[in-house]
């Protein structure tokens, strides 16, 4: 269903428009799309990427999967979202991620390693044990396998103290809490996560092209940044 064009544009949104190009050509930007009321009133897009571009969400991928959860417990499949993660799923036992329930993993309050906005929510700092095996190392063997990234970041959180953050007792903005709702979304009795997502959610967005997320070597979806649509599949 295609998004359809405004048939007549008011004085505020010429001024938009005007401004929109300003930012456009003073930045380097990939794309951008004003969308009004439901009707596109402005769309330009670098010379190398167009309407037909899958583009990369990054952390709006982290609501989509939120979304996709939600639709999940709608069809009764993941029943309880105050039982432990790793009730849905084992392969999370023996982190913090499988300790928290599905809510507190959704509310990125899990209580394991911090992440921070500014670093694209990944862990602060490695784990003592592996000094090598950060986010931002390309040879990280974690991005081939998230499970990996799971256990390795998986400890609990300590405090100044040294006593551990408990589930449910911090929000910390982090990839790894929506890393691990990939496994409670897709794991042992239920489909793959991007298999539910393209069941029981992306259909309602009534999109008019192709979209993709990525998948590790084992074939689980990473949830927190790699959802892939157009620019007018992402406006709806």
């Amino acid at each position: 269903r295609p998004l359809p064009l405004s048939s007549s544009l008011s004085f505020k949104q010429r001024a938009l428009i005007q401004n929109a190009n300003r930012i456009f050509d003073s930045n380097p930007m990939l794309a951008i799309l004003l969308v009004e009321k439901g009707e596109v009133i402005f769309e330009r897009y670098h010379p190398q990427v167009g309407p037909k571009t899958p583009l990369l969400g990054y952390s709006m991928s982290k609501t989509l999967t939120a979304l996709t959860v939600g639709r999940i417990h709608c069809s009764g499949l993941l029943p309880d979202l105050d039982r432990k993660a790793k009730s849905y799923d084992d392969r999370l036992a023996g982190t913090q991620y499988g300790e928290a329930t599905v809510r507190q993993l959704l509310m990125m309050a899990s209580g394991a390693a911090r992440g921070s906005a500014k670093r694209g929510g990944s862990p602060l700092n490695p784990p003592a044990h592996l000094p090598n095996a950060f986010f931002g190392n390309p040879w990280y063997a974690g991005y081939a396998d998230v499970q990996k990234q799971l256990l390795d970041y998986g400890s609990p959180q300590k405090k100044q103290d040294q006593s551990s953050v408990t589930a449910g007792e911090e929000f910390s903005y982090k990839n790894l809490d929506t890393q691990a709702l990939a496994f409670v979304a897709g794991g042992q009795d239920r489909p793959e996560f991007s298999k539910s997502f393209a069941t029981l959610f992306w259909p309602s967005v009534q999109a008019e092209d192709v979209a993709y997320w990525i998948h590790d070597q084992k074939g689980i979806t990473h949830t927190p940044s790699s959802f892939h649509a157009t620019l007018r599949d992402w406006a709806r």
